[in-house]
């Protein structure tokens, strides 16, 4: 049987050394600013739903509510990979694959429906 030593010095640590402190002022800054950002987000999904019959506004509202969602998610996804350093690619709003208004309603429910963006917001 041959044993052989492995050099502490030569490996190389994935992990940043600032891990725990660059972490805990995420924290902080997650738990003073994400209850504003989630007031926001539920105030504008109630004004919306309780509008839709109101000349459609709610719609809109609803509309805006889901690509305020995905700026939350990109905000997340991007925070997450640069304290982890993880490598993981950002999210990307879904193009539209027809032109007018029928290519923009598609690359909406698309993106409505993205997994990447809800997992991002869970």
């Amino acid at each position: 049987m041959t044993t052989t030593k492995t050099d502490v010095s030569s490996r190389k640590t994935v992990r940043p050394p600032l891990k725990i402190p660059t972490t805990i002022l995420h924290l902080a800054a997650m738990g003073a600013l994400g209850w504003a950002v989630l007031s926001i987000l539920i105030g504008i999904f109630s004004a919306g739903v309780s509008t839709i019959l109101v000349l459609g506004v709610g719609l809109l509202l609803l509309v805006g509510l889901v690509y305020a969602l995905f700026g939350v998610a990109w905000l997340e996804t991007t925070r997450v990979d640069a304290l982890y350093l993880l490598g993981a690619p950002p999210l990307r709003l879904r193009n539209q694959r027809e032109p007018g208004f029928k290519g923009f309603v598609m690359a909406f429910l698309r993106q409505t429906i993205d997994g990447r963006m809800w997992a991002a917001l869970a």
